[in-house]
């Protein structure tokens, strides 16, 4: 399964632990879903390129 279909996954089955009234299991659900997509997230910052024309003054 990709990776966003299994994060839909687990986001839907929390809605259905709330709607049944289990607002902690959710909670701890959701909660560990975002810790893991923190844990996922780099921030990779790459140089920005630097074009002149020929001749320009810069």
């Amino acid at each position: 399964m990709s990776g966003l279909a299994e994060r839909l996954e687990k986001l839907f089955s929390a809605v259905a632990f709330a709607e049944e009234g289990e607002f902690d299991t959710a909670r701890e659900m959701i909660k560990e879903e975002v810790k893991m997509q923190n844990n996922n997230t780099t921030k990779t910052v790459q140089p920005r390129l630097q074009f002149s024309a020929p001749g320009a003054k810069g």
